[in-house]
């Protein structure tokens, strides 16, 4: 099961309790007890472990994830060659 921070963008895809944990940066306590849990629970994590799988595969799997990386580098050429034009 996913455990991420609130920090580092992956929490945008990440819904607390159905395809993963979100913990406050910082919060070891937090995290440890969210650990805990997930030991402890691990066999009734059935759908979470599924969605969390979904999740990977509609967002970062190589393929998907290279041609949004792909997709996103090129929008960013596009507007450092617009700001280059417009500043001559």
């Amino acid at each position: 099961a996913p455990v991420v921070t609130d920090v580092s963008g992956v929490e945008d895809f990440i819904k607390n309790g159905i395809n993963g944990f979100i913990v406050p940066q910082n919060d070891v306590k937090l995290l440890s007890r969210q650990l805990q849990w997930i030991i402890e629970n691990f066999s009734k994590l059935e759908d979470l472990k599924k969605q969390a799988r979904k999740t990977y595969e509609n967002y970062f799997a190589m393929d998907i994830f290279g041609k949004n990386l792909e997709a996103a580098l090129l929008e960013s050429k596009k507007k450092y060659e617009y700001k280059c034009l417009s500043q001559d």
